[in-house]
Parts: structure tokens; C-alpha cells; sequence
């Protein structure tokens, strides 16, 4: 290679165009005069002409990240919940509605366990997945919340009603707490979403 070739190449390496480089040696004796040459004769800066010849295809490593980006971005995780149901008329106190609340979820939660329904041991390992929300709402006496636990139960939805012992605030037999769920967010909204939060 001659060295008017080497100093074409290294000129033509730095982002410079061919017909730059060409016009640059015609003026010039070496690469550092031609370089001073070019960038002073310029009217956009090697820069850009760098990103320009730089360009490649996409590789299939791109095109595999682009088709998962692509997936990902119309996928939506579907949401689950458990919704509790406390008796406002009974008047209890914080402490024991959080036991109360505890004695609902443990419930429900084994009643899905010992069970046989695959739905609701499905929306259990999904509710579980996603982090296991829980939301208190209240209704005003024993009858409302039975309706509640009616209507849940026609939806298809796990019930558990919390039945106190009496041991403390309340006459044995209170039904306290009626937990619903877990189940998908939109489900358990058909049965609850009229319910204000505790």
C-alpha cells in the first residue's frame, strides 16, 4: 500500500467522506494538513459524518429485543385482591377488628388450601405472585354483610365469615369480618365497589 493509500484510509477511518479526503490530499503533502484541511473547508463537523457511515443493520440480538420490548408493552398483568368486610355497627375497637381481620384472611385463605376449586387456588398463587393486597371496607350490620357474601358467592368468588367467640368486645357468635377473595380486581369489584373503605 502506497502512502498516499495509508493516509486516504486514515483520513476515510476519522469519518471523513471520500470525495473530502480526495480533495484534501489534492492540497496538501500529509494526513495532519489534510485533517486541518478538511475541518476548516467543512460545513457539518466529522461528527456527524461518523454517525452517518457508522450505521449497521440490526442484529438479530436487536431484532429478538425489539420483539420482546414489543410483547411486553401490550402485556398486562391482571390484578388481584382480597376485600374484607368489617361490621361497622359493632363498634369494635382497632386492635380487634385487626384481629378480626387476621382470623378472615387465615380463613380464606385455608378454606382455598383444603379445597378442590382450581379457580380459586389459581387466583391464590397469582394473588400471592403479585404481592397479596388486602383492603378493608366496611358495611353497616350482620345482614349486609351476608347479602355481600350472597351475592360474592353467586359470582363464584371464595367467602369467609369471621364468627367471634366473645371472648373480649363482643357477644360470642358476632359474625365480625367476612372475607372475599382472593380473586381478579374486576371480579371482586362487580360484588364490592359500592363499599366505602374503612
Amino acid at each position: 500500500m502506497s502512502t498516499g493509500d495509508e493516509a486516504k484510509q486514515a483520513l476515510l477511518s476519522m469519518g471523513f467522506s471520500e470525495q473530502q479526503v480526495l480533495q484534501a490530499l489534492a492540497v496538501t503533502n500529509n494526513v495532519d494538513e489534510a485533517v486541518n484541511y478538511i475541518v476548516s473547508n467543512l460545513e457539518e463537523p466529522p461528527v456527524q459524518q461518523v454517525t452517518q457511515t457508522t450505521t449497521t443493520q440490526p442484529t438479530l440480538m436487536d431484532n429478538f429485543t425489539s420483539t420482546i420490548t414489543s410483547l411486553l408493552s401490550n402485556f398486562k398483568v391482571q390484578e388481584y385482591k382480597m376485600i374484607l368486610v368489617v361490621r361497622e355497627d359493632l363498634k369494635m375497637g382497632k386492635g380487634k377488628i385487626g384481629a378480626q381481620c387476621g382470623h378472615a384472611v387465615l380463613g380464606a385463605y385455608r378454606q382455598i388450601i383444603r379445597g378442590s376449586n382450581k379457580l380459586h387456588q389459581e387466583w391464590l398463587n397469582n394473588w400471592e405472585y403479585i404481592g397479596e393486597a388486602k383492603i378493608c371496607v366496611k358495611c353497616n350490620s350482620e345482614k349486609e354483610m351476608i347479602d355481600i357474601s350472597n351475592v360474592a358467592k353467586e359470582k363464584g368468588l371464595n367467602t369467609h365469615i369471621v364468627v367471634d367467640a366473645g371472648r373480649t368486645q363482643i357477644a360470642s357468635g358476632s359474625k365480625t369480618v367476612l372475607a372475599i377473595g382472593p380473586a381478579p380486581v374486576e371480579v371482586i369489584n362487580e360484588v364490592t365497589s359500592q363499599l366505602r373503605l374503612l
